[in-house]
């Protein structure tokens, strides 16, 4: 075992000791991060295919390229780290594209937004997962201005039953109407699509099918989650995980929860089977640098 990884594999089995559901996060700054190095920025794009490599290298802007190769690397880091060895594990895609390790040993599905990549995993391979994203800014200039007697949509989105609770909610607020529309829908976008990936359609499934009555409030955060890994490669992170009734079939366990002031995340998985929320565990991009090193000595 590399000795510059050794810290790397302690700080993860004690994160993810006696853990069933876990999602790694990894979080960047944009405008200053390890990846914005060009000899960084190679190092992880080396762990890549000829063709992945490319695509990336396609994409305009250099904070896309940095998005689409955090998410290309962190698979084959979780999976390497879980193994205890540099592993060069076999991903195979379902028809409409949703990835799998072609051996079995644990389940997965990723997503990313803005400034984060998400990975939520099952080690125990218990069943399907879907996992979802939404960023509030993107969503922002979909959401309609409140203050122009706003009647909740239907159709291609919401479903009557959605709609219905949608108007309850809304005529409920006495304050911060717009800013409480622009959060529920964000969060219910996450939940929507989390569903798609969930069954392995992606948006090729119908949204209005994928059917969500909120039991929870909508999520809120009181306080900022410290992503910063200080001297840690990975950190366990404390927060609320809310869930929401799934009205459609198959059925779900959601797990919901907000990871800053723009990034909402969702996480589904087989409501037949009995899942504790996830444990949420911040990655270090340092510790994805020394895996990319070490995997290339």
């Amino acid at each position: 075992m590399p000795s510059d990884l050794d810290g790397v594999y302690e700080s993860f089995a004690k994160c993810v000791s006696g853990s069933g559901l876990v999602v790694f996060v990894v979080k960047f700054d944009p405008d200053s991060n390890l990846l914005l190095d060009d000899y960084n920025f190679e190092m992880f794009m080396r762990l890549q295919s000829l063709q992945k490599q490319l695509r990336i290298k396609n994409l305009k802007f250099r904070n896309l390229q940095i998005l689409s190769l955090i998410n290309a690397s962190l698979v084959k880091f979780i999976c390497s780290i879980k193994c205890g060895n540099m592993t060069n594990p076999q991903i195979s895609t379902g028809e409409f594209g949703k990835p799998s390790l072609e051996d079995g040993s644990f389940t997965f599905n990723i997503s990313d937004e803005f400034n984060m990549v998400a990975i939520a995993v099952d080690f125990e391979a218990r069943g399907e997962i879907g996992l979802d994203l939404a960023d509030l800014v993107e969503m922002r200039p979909l959401v309609p201005d409140v203050s122009k007697n706003w009647t909740a949509p239907t159709g291609e989105i919401f479903s009557p039953r959605e709609t219905q609770y949608l108007l309850q909610q809304y005529e409920s607020w006495h304050e911060e109407k717009q800013t409480n529309l622009e959060t529920l829908l964000t969060q219910y976008w996450s939940l929507k699509e989390g569903y798609t990936k969930f069954i392995g359609l992606g948006l090729n499934y119908p949204l209005v099918k994928c059917e969500f009555l909120q039991s929870e409030t909508i999520l809120k955060r009181s306080e900022k989650l410290d992503f910063s890994p200080q001297d840690l490669h990975f950190k366990d992170l404390e927060t609320k995980w809310v869930n929401s009734e799934c009205i459609c079939v198959p059925k779900t366990t959601s797990f919901s929860t907000r990871l800053s002031e723009r990034i909402f995340c969702s996480v589904l998985v087989d409501a037949s089977i009995s899942y504790e929320p996830p444990k949420l565990i911040s990655v270090s991009l340092e510790a994805m640098l020394a895996f990319c090193k070490s995997a290339q000595d």
